[in-house]
């Protein structure tokens, strides 16, 4: 594992950064929201991913799964 988290720290692909405890589930649920946001930006554009479909489901699964609830969520 470290050596993997080595060789992505040194082609720059992530920024790696201990996180505070208290800060972790923060740090989490704000990186599910940018996904689940992202994810809906790439299935109106058409640019889906096979790991989108498999972690998702198709556009209608995702909307009525995860976009309305985060939505539900961020108006409260």
């Amino acid at each position: 594992m470290k050596a993997s988290i080595g060789y992505a720290l040194s082609k720059e692909a992530v920024i790696y950064r201990k996180a505070d405890p208290k800060d972790y589930r923060l740090e989490q649920a704000a990186d599910l929201m940018c996904t689940i946001e992202l994810t809906a930006l790439k299935f109106k554009a058409g640019e889906n991913t096979e790991t989108d479909h498999k972690m998702f489901g198709d556009w209608r699964s995702f909307k009525q799964n995860y976009l309305k609830a985060l939505r539900r969520k961020q108006a409260k």
